[in-house]
């Protein structure tokens, strides 16, 4: 009987939730830029290390790519709330900036939440050559990144009062048959938040 309820329940759970009840754990590490780590209002302003968890995982803060192939740094922030409803707590804002990651060993799989207002991003996965540089809104919801698969998904388009598209937000998941080693991630007007490794 309780497994009958179960298998009832499950799909409501999903319909009302988007997620299943018990998300997969982040096995190689997760980033979610919360306290002690993260300090709310923290601005870098210049590229260089921003976390080392100790075991494995690093990021370094970096200049973003340009369509024009030029390279730009603005900065980074770390907030509370953005300007349209998203994220968990703390998120981080990349203003013409990217993260890149130096992975645990063996992750093939990465899923983190986006919000972007526009302009260029940078995108790329198992090395830095073939990068998606671009804007989020064109991106196919799946491509190849040096063999890694990304596909964008629960996406969501957000429009003004007159019907204008003014940003769109999702789910960014990344995955490989083998260790992916690195990615690079950022925008000019993007937040993200809730990194998940496996």
């Amino acid at each position: 009987m309780k497994k009958l309820i179960w298998l009832l329940l499950f799909p409501i759970v999903i319909l009302l939730t988007g997620c299943p009840p018990n998300p997969v754990s982040c096995g190689k590490g997760q980033l979610d830029f919360e306290p002690p780590s993260f300090v709310l209002s923290t601005a870098y302003t210049s590229p260089g290390f921003l976390y080392n968890n100790g075991n494995g995982l690093a990021v370094v803060l970096d200049s973003i790519t340009y369509q024009s192939g030029l390279h730009g740094f603005n900065h980074s922030d770390i907030l509370n709330a953005a300007p349209h409803p998203f994220g968990t707590n703390q998120i981080i804002r990349m203003n013409n900036t990217v993260l890149s990651f130096d992975l645990k060993q063996y992750t093939r799989n990465v899923e983190f939440e986006y919000l972007d207002q526009g302009g260029t991003i940078n995108l790329s996965a198992h090395g830095s050559a073939n990068m998606y540089i671009g804007n989020i809104g064109a991106m196919p919801s799946t491509l190849i990144s040096n063999g890694v698969t990304v596909t964008k998904s629960n996406v969501t388009v957000l429009t003004n009062p007159q019907g204008v598209r003014v940003a769109e937000k999702g789910v960014i998941t990344l995955k490989f048959n083998s260790d992916i080693g690195g990615m690079t991630i950022g925008g000019q007007e993007l937040f993200l938040d809730n990194f998940c490794f496996n």
